[in-house]
């Protein structure tokens, strides 16, 4: 018998739940989005919740094949007929050492920062098109010393004084410092981002995928 979902989106059959409900990132899992995922897992453990880890061509690909319920990103493409709603900001920040001189600094411009080093995210991420947009409108050619596909082995390259990033804050669990990196105060920035959860528009979303977006939705 058919009865109401647990947050009253739609309808369930309970034999159902067992469901596989999938999504995909375009990013590693940042702090806060994958405690929202934990916290959704406790709050109905009957669901069973999968997911992939992409970069963001790598979802753009699957997006334009609608071979997924939901898609979580940065920057949705213009180009798809979709359903975006915002549901999280997602600030850049410029990051160094915490025993750097830049560390140090009260304040800087970007301009300072011409001789650094920077370790980027890699081409076709997100983060990295939100990064050399930004460089390309204030006219600033960063030096880039390496191009890597975790937020994880960037914050330990940095705090091994390798160079600079511009990460997400997420990265960072919300806090100005964490494991031997820190916050750098630049003017021009954080970068303003957000994440976004998207759909093919007209597609009939599962019950199970409306509850998740509408739980997304509502917790942040």
């Amino acid at each position: 018998m058919a009865g109401q979902s647990p947050n009253g989106v739609g309808e369930y059959h309970p034999q159902n739940w067992q469901k596989q409900l999938s999504r995909k990132f375009r990013w590693r899992l940042t702090n806060q989005i994958d405690c929202l995922l934990g916290t959704f897992c406790k709050r109905y453990p009957e669901i069973d919740v999968s997911f992939e880890v992409l970069n963001h061509d790598g979802v753009v690909n699957r997006l334009r094949s609608n071979l997924d319920d939901i898609y979580v990103m940065s920057k949705p493409p213009a180009d798809i007929d979709l359903v975006d709603e915002t549901f999280m900001t997602n600030p850049l920040v410029v990051i160094a050492a915490t025993n750097s001189l830049l560390a140090k600094r009260k304040q800087l411009v970007l301009s300072e920062l011409a001789g650094e080093r920077f370790i980027l995210r890699e081409k076709g991420s997100g983060t990295r098109m939100a990064i050399d947009h930004h460089f390309k409108a204030t006219r600033f050619h960063p030096n880039l010393r390496l191009e890597l596909g975790s937020n994880e082995a960037i914050k330990e390259s940095v705090a091994g004084g390798l160079g600079i990033s511009v990460l997400s804050s997420h990265a960072l669990h919300g806090q100005a410092r964490e494991h031997g990196v820190g916050v750098l105060n630049v003017q021009g920035f954080p970068i303003e981002s957000n994440w976004h959860v998207v759909h093919h528009k007209g597609k009939k979303l599962s019950p199970i995928a409306s509850v998740f977006k509408s739980y997304l939705l509502a917790s942040v």
